[in-house]
């Protein structure tokens, strides 16, 4: 995944990883192949839609910090009525936390190259995966992050 195109997102109004998995429960559908997705959608298809497919991600920003990233399955335009389409991006419910770095809230399509990626730092789970902030500055601090 090193060499793939990712995408960057603004978790808008989420609070933490917890609220993204919560939130994102009422997105689930099953997709005709019978896998788990969670759907999401957008107005514009982005530009680099094919990149995207080829192992990319979605990298969430959460409070202003790269916190976490979910694996692209499938990228989709509806066509909604005769003036107007949708793109669905159809992601894979796990979440992979990733070592945090400070970004701020992005609009539009913000692309993050495979060799700029932030380090996978194992699957969520929601027993409490989100490290406080005071936590997280120590450990950069000291270089355990």
């Amino acid at each position: 995944m090193t060499g793939s195109v990712h995408l960057l997102r603004t978790a808008y109004k989420i609070d933490d990883m917890r609220h993204l998995s919560d939130v994102q429960s009422s997105h689930r559908l099953q997709k005709r192949d019978g896998r788990d997705v969670v759907a999401m959608s957008t107005r514009r298809t982005p530009t680099r839609a094919n990149e995207l497919m080829d192992g990319g991600s979605v990298y969430w920003i959460i409070k202003n910090k790269i916190a976490c990233r979910q694996e692209i399955i499938d990228i989709e335009t509806v066509e909604v009525d005769a003036d107007s389409k949708r793109c669905f991006f159809y992601l894979d419910p796990t979440i992979y936390v990733v070592a945090p770095r400070a970004k701020r809230a992005v609009q539009g399509w913000r692309y993050l190259e495979g060799w700029d990626r932030p380090k996978d730092l194992g699957v969520y789970n929601d027993a409490g995966d989100d490290i406080p902030d005071e936590i997280e500055k120590e450990l950069r601090e000291t270089g355990l992050l």
